[in-house]
């Protein structure tokens, strides 16, 4: 083999290694989260450095602490390559083991250089250290590799037990031939070294580099299978849109059954374009906040779905860049059915605090009243009981006449509380029927009768024998009747009550109640059929009034399919209109 230049070669490895060492910082810098990564740089590093103390050599001063350096770095960087390797794949080297055997190949040969010269034990043991590293490392990558690094890691090993081979063969060399040793020597074996040195470094250093691309892209790859995967079966709507106009790049499963817009319908069209945004000034809102790097996370917002309907949606977005373009990923929760059930949550809620408050007011209501009533018929027994025999007939007679009404009116009042209590709790039952309006008004005037001639109230009713109602019988009696006792409390003696019905049209029937009585104000007027308000007033004849009767007429009549409205001027009376279904 012809002679070569050792220092040269020396020198041209020392400025790949240099290269190498550079190449593998930029990929530590730039995949640092994978383990391994750093141990490949001290591995560069450090046969960078034992290869320049191999052109040390020279230096007489300097020759053997050159040697030692020089072996010691070299076949500790296959150690820190062996260490690194392992990390990679996820293993943990025998710490023990390896660097036991890293000492005992410092103290041979030290011991072969201090104090036994003998380049060529030191070749022997330097060549036996490198096999025995190169192996470790070649076998722990076909043993512990896996599918992410499989080529790459096959490479390697592949290189490496190539590698061994060569340093087995210089070993059976160097035991044939005691003479030869030294660094310089032109040997085939020792030349060999340094080409296949050299080649080691470039292929090891591409190796690993490649090795961690590999597992990258494989990462990268498992990467976006879970993300499409997840993006696929997630219960919520996710899509991808571009930030600049909403042009729509992808879209899952969910969005689709939850939408209504197939993919066909939606990809490379703009969410606007679609008409997915309820309000489209809400985009604009999403898009400022995610281009001030502001969160838009959790926003109940409103969509519009394919069919027209609306789409109540917990919304959330995040900015993601595609290629170096500004794109955002939102999910959207389908909340429709859960602020339904909020909303006739709040509505159940707010009406029985409504009939709690009612409630409440009704008994502030009537308790007074109550209270007078049997105030007033006990006080009268009270005074027949302890001193009837000081009172004349003609006085027993009077106490008797207002106990009647006291009882008349307490009767009245329980009756109509009896019967909107029963209402108000949703039991009344309602058949409907096809009545008469004058019978009906025949059988209520007689009801009343005893009252109004009390007063001596003419009734006067206008009720056509052809006109029929579609009403149950026991609430337009209710109506009819409360209309007429309002209407008698309120007219002075020797009044008139008119009771009149009409066609109103085909499908409607009017009936009106109308007295020369006191009539009412404005304010009592639009107040008449609030339980909260306060319209109690004396009759003509100072009787007792809560109001209830009429509440009860109003809601009797509004379940009837009816309406009822008021006309009055105080000191002209009042007229009541109620329209019913015809039958």
């Amino acid at each position: 083999m012809a002679n070569l230049d050792i220092s040269s070669v020396a020198k041209l490895i020392i400025i790949l290694h240099i290269l190498q060492v550079v190449g593998l910082l930029i990929q530590f810098l730039l995949n640092r989260d994978y383990k391994g990564n750093g141990w490949w740089l001290l591995w560069s590093i450090s046969i960078a450095a034992g290869v320049i103390f191999l052109s040390l050599r020279s230096i007489p001063w300097l020759t053997l602490h050159a040697i030692f350096l020089q072996n010691s770095l070299i076949l500790l960087g296959i150690v820190f390559m062996y260490t690194g390797i392992m990390r990679f794949l996820g293993r943990k080297e025998n710490s023990l083991l390896l660097y036991s055997g890293y000492l005992v190949y410092e103290i041979l040969m030290f011991y072969f250089l201090y104090f036994e010269d003998s380049s060529h034990a030191r070749s022997i043991i330097f060549a036996a250290g490198m096999m025995i590293a190169t192996f470790l490392t070649g076998y722990s990558l076909i043993r512990y590799k896996d599918k992410s690094v499989i080529f790459s890691a096959n490479f390697l090993s592949s290189f490496m037990l190539l590698y061994v081979s060569f340093y087995i063969i210089r070993l059976i060399y160097l035991f044939k031939n005691p003479d030869l040793g030294s660094y310089m020597s032109q040997d085939w074996t020792t030349v060999l070294q340094y080409i296949l040195g050299l080649i080691a470094g470039l292929l090891y250093t591409f190796g690993l580099i490649f090795m961690v691309n590999q597992k990258l892209h494989f990462d990268m790859k498992a990467a976006k299978e879970h993300f499409e995967t997840v993006f696929n079966l997630s219960p919520d709507a996710v899509l991808i849109t571009r930030l600049s106009d909403g042009n729509i790049i992808d879209i899952n499963h969910a969005f689709t059954a939850i939408t209504g817009f197939t993919r066909e319908v939606s990809i490379n069209r703009k969410t606007t374009d679609l008409g997915l945004w309820k309000d489209e000034s809400l985009r604009k809102n999403m898009v400022n906040a995610l281009s001030g790097n502001l969160p838009y996370i959790n926003q109940e917002l409103e969509f519009q779905k394919s069919d027209g309907t609306t789409l109540k949606g917990l919304f959330s977005t995040s900015l993601i860049y595609l290629k170096g373009v500004p794109h955002t990923i939102s999910v959207t929760k389908d909340i429709t059915e859960r602020v339904e059930a909020e909303n006739k949550l709040r509505q159940k809620k707010e009406e029985l605090e409504a009939a709690n408050s009612e409630k409440d007011r009704l008994f502030s209501v009537i308790s007074h009243d109550l209270k007078n009533s049997f105030n007033i018929f006990l006080g009268y027994t009270d005074i027949l009981f302890q001193d009837i025999d000081k009172f004349n007939r003609q006085e027993i007679n009077t106490m008797a006449k207002n106990m009647n009404v006291a009882a008349r009116n307490l009767y009245k009042l329980l009756e109509n509380l009896l019967e909107w209590s029963v209402f108000r709790r949703g039991l009344t039952k309602i058949n409907p029927e096809s009545l008469s309006l004058y019978r009906l008004a025949e059988e209520t005037v007689d009801h009343v009768h005893a009252a109004a001639q009390e007063k001596n109230i003419r009734i006067e009713t206008r009720m056509p024998h052809d006109i029929f109602v579609m009403a149950d019988r026991a609430m337009a009696g209710v109506i009819l009747r409360n209309l007429l006792i309002n209407a008698i409390k309120f007219t002075q003696r020797n009044g008139v009550i008119d009771i009149s019905s009409y066609r109103a049209d085909s499908r409607r029937i009017s009936i009106t109640v109308q007295d020369n009585g006191i009539g009412m104000s404005e304010e009592v007027r639009r107040s008449l059929f609030n339980i909260g308000s306060d319209t109690k007033r004396r009759g003509t004849d100072n009787e007792p009034s809560s109001g209830l009767g009429l509440i009860l007429v109003n809601e009797y009549v509004t379940k009837l399919g009816g309406t009822i409205s008021v006309e009055s001027e105080e000191g002209k009376g009042s007229r009541f209109t109620v329209i019913l279904p015809s039958s």
